[in-house]
């Protein structure tokens, strides 16, 4: 199976093995994976949370991440 698209800035060959070596990964490598970026994503936006709103608590900074 073809990978559905190859990034601008990949060569169709490392695209290719990267794909492969994606669709090895068990699912609970790729549940796992996903929970990783997932908490780094929380991570940045709670940190951009607050510099807006230095004088919110740890409550408002979930709430607005959440909203």
């Amino acid at each position: 199976m073809a990978a559905p698209f190859v990034p601008a800035d990949t060569t169709p060959e490392t695209w290719a093995k990267q794909f492969q070596l994606y669709r090895r990964t068990t699912p609970a490598q790729k549940a796992r994976a996903f929970r990783d970026i997932t908490l780094a994503a929380n991570t940045f936006a709670l940190a951009g949370l607050r510099q807006r709103h230095p004088n919110a608590g740890e409550r408002e900074l979930w709430l607005r991440l959440a909203g």
